[in-house]
């Protein structure tokens, strides 16, 4: 993990960077293309941020894509006070699930 600042953390992480890769948090604000998610609304979301474009993305193996972006390691992460994600990346929490 990050917070043990191992030899990949100090050669994967730029410094300074906000870091935090698990995350719940509430919708504050979304794009004109978002339908999905309304303001307040509990959420999560993955954190592997993938390009969508590569081969693996279109033959629907973003988990595999070579340009993926990890939330909190590669680009900004959740210990900041805002956090974006792509909309296909959130993740709703029921309400019924607890704080």
């Amino acid at each position: 993990h990050i917070y043990n600042w191992d030899q990949w953390a100090q050669k994967t992480v730029p410094v300074p960077m906000v870091t935090g890769h698990e995350f719940v948090g509430t919708v504050a604000d979304f794009g004109a293309a978002v339908t999905e998610y309304k303001i307040g609304q509990r959420v999560s979301g993955e954190g592997h941020i993938v390009c969508g474009h590569c081969r693996n993305c279109r033959a629907g193996r973003g988990h595999l894509c070579r340009n993926t972006l990890g939330v909190g390691v590669n680009r900004p992460g959740a210990f900041g006070e805002y956090l974006a994600i792509p909309q296909h990346n959130v993740v709703p929490i029921p309400d019924d699930v607890p704080d």
